[in-house]
């Protein structure tokens, strides 16, 4: 066990290292790393579908904004101020909307072959 997680440290750590040299390999490096853990965590820095690492210049970041407020949640909390009994479909509407926050999300600009 300890020797396959050398084996996949040491795929990570070799594509981080080649991702300026020959970006191709980097990328094929970490698609291998990704199909023998079976796992659909990605490192951080390389993008989850075609396996290209983030560099100064290739990509962009935005932010993707918060869930609109909408007229059954104005509603909601119209009446939660009243001091109104919600049911548990109401509560978790309301839990949803006070969780949900603003995201950054990265857009790829410049595909190297």
């Amino acid at each position: 066990m300890a020797d396959v997680a050398k084996r996949l440290q040491f795929l990570k750590n070799s594509a981080f290292q080649l991702k300026e040299a020959c970006p191709a390999e980097a990328r094929y490096l970490l698609w291998i790393h990704q199909s023998v853990t079976g796992m659909k965590v990605k490192p951080e820095g390389v993008c989850s579908h075609c396996f290209q690492c983030f560099l100064p210049g290739n990509h962009r970041v935005r932010l993707k904004s918060k869930r609109r407020m909408t007229r059954q949640i104005k509603k909601l909390l119209q009446r939660e101020a009243a001091n109104w009994k919600f049911n548990l479909k109401q509560v978790r509407q309301l839990q949803k909307y006070r969780n949900s926050r603003s995201t950054l999300v990265r857009i790829e600009t410049i595909l190297s072959v």
